[in-house]
């Protein structure tokens, strides 16, 4: 019965620090809000994101109320599967593995797009709400790797070459970073 728990707290958490994850990629890459889904991402996060914004003020163009609910719902969960499971770990351990986790599915999302990017790429359906905010968010991460990955063929490989380098990146975070801050 703990694991459905857990595993349905879970989900739902989960899916809710990407929402907001994928709020903050959208905010940082200028991506257009008045796209329907771009909506239902705001409609979603909002209730969070907007207390969270009277008491923490951006910082410069980084919106630390963002990154903040993201973390502190990541923190709350792991919280709970620690008190469900019975295990002990210190506060900070906990909130530094949150932060890690959500920038690993911070990563994982990037990764998401790409790859619905390039599957989207072969497959012309006109406008599509998904597709342009797809492409929105694609473009302006891939056009620094163009510059130095330009197309051969008429092929581009600049979003595999940047999932490659992401995929690396998360690897690093998962079993290094934490390894030298313990």
């Amino acid at each position: 019965m703990t694991e459905a728990l857990v595993f349905l707290v879970r989900s739902v958490a989960e899916l809710f620090v990407i929402f907001v994850l994928l709020r903050l990629v959208m905010q940082t890459l200028r991506a257009d809000f008045r796209n329907p889904f771009a909506q239902v991402v705001l409609q979603i996060t909002s209730p969070l994101i907007i207390p969270a914004r009277r008491i923490l003020p951006p910082i410069g163009k980084i919106d630390t109320a963002t990154i903040a609910v993201a973390v502190a719902v990541e923190f709350a969960l792991l919280l709970f599967i620690n008190w469900i499971s019975g295990g002990y770990s210190g506060f900070g351990a906990l909130l530094l593995y949150s932060a890690l986790r959500c920038v690993s599915l911070l990563i994982w999302l990037l990764i998401a797009v790409l790859f619905l990017y390039v599957l989207l790429s072969w497959i012309n359906t006109g406008y599509n709400p998904v597709t342009a905010l797809v492409q929105s968010l694609a473009e302006p991460l891939l056009s620094p790797i163009r510059r130095i990955i330009p197309p051969l063929g008429g092929i581009d490989f600049s979003a595999m070459a940047l999932i490659l380098l992401l995929m690396a990146l998360n690897i690093i975070i998962r079993t290094e970073l934490p390894a030298l801050l313990l």
